[in-house]
């Protein structure tokens, strides 16, 4: 199968490749890559909002093969995505549409792999937390996962006796060599918060002061980031 990483630098600009006339949708790929109709292909759909990208299985329905005449028309493919990838899809146009929220991290993530266990649909599934943040974390996860579904996630820092529950939604989801999914706290629930935070200060113990020192010295981890702008 080939793999193709394609990156847009913002979501009117995707929109633009999209193919609307393919259920549930396709996109046009520019590339003077030699691709068979009918190939199989694993995509990666990387947008300012979604650095991590989105991952989606496609075929080539069509192809635009380069001409040696002047011609406005670019050379490449069209692909239709897979029904597998109908959630991510279905993200990626609400995200067009300015219906799906930005997922650009206000917090800043830490790389903490602890175990989990996961009740989706009625099903529990054991797995690693692959980085955690005050505002959600990434759980490695290989079966399909719909963005938006509300999902239950119970850490364990301490052991299999001694599990910290975790509640929300997922972000952004994604399958591949990487698989997994985003999971994002709902920005009201400081108890959530407070939770994710003791795990990084645990796992994580060097960065912040001990007790007898100036505890104001840590608020830039909870903090939301300053975005610097040019002078």
């Amino acid at each position: 199968m080939r793999h193709l990483t394609l990156r847009f630098d913002s979501p009117k600009k995707l929109g633009q490749y999209l193919l609307a006339d393919q259920d549930p949708g396709g996109i046009f790929c520019a590339t003077s890559e030699e691709l068979e109709l009918g190939e199989r292909v694993a995509l990666t759909i990387c947008l300012p909002d979604v650095p991590e990208g989105l991952y989606l299985l496609s075929s080539v329905i069509w192809r635009r093969r380069p001409t040696k005449w002047r011609s406005t028309l670019v050379p490449g493919v069209g692909l239709a995505f897979d029904e597998v990838s109908r959630p991510q899809v279905e993200f990626l146009l609400g995200h067009i549409a300015g219906s799906v929220a930005s997922t650009r991290r206000h917090w800043p993530r830490h790389d903490i792999e602890l175990p989990v266990e996961i009740s989706a649909e009625g099903e529990v599934y054991l797995s690693t937390t692959k980085d955690i943040g005050l505002g959600g974390m990434f759980v490695r996860f290989d079966s399909p996962c719909e963005v938006g579904n509300q999902v239950d996630v119970s850490v364990f820092p301490e052991g299999p006796d001694n599990p910290v529950a975790f509640r929300g939604k997922v972000a952004w989801a994604r399958r591949g060599s990487d698989p997994g999914f985003g999971l994002a706290f709902d920005p009201r629930d400081t108890g959530l918060r407070r939770r994710a935070e003791q795990i990084i200060i645990a796992s994580e113990p060097a960065p912040f002061p001990a007790q007898s020192e100036d505890a104001r010295s840590t608020v830039t981890l909870w903090r939301k980031p300053r975005i610097k702008r040019d002078e």
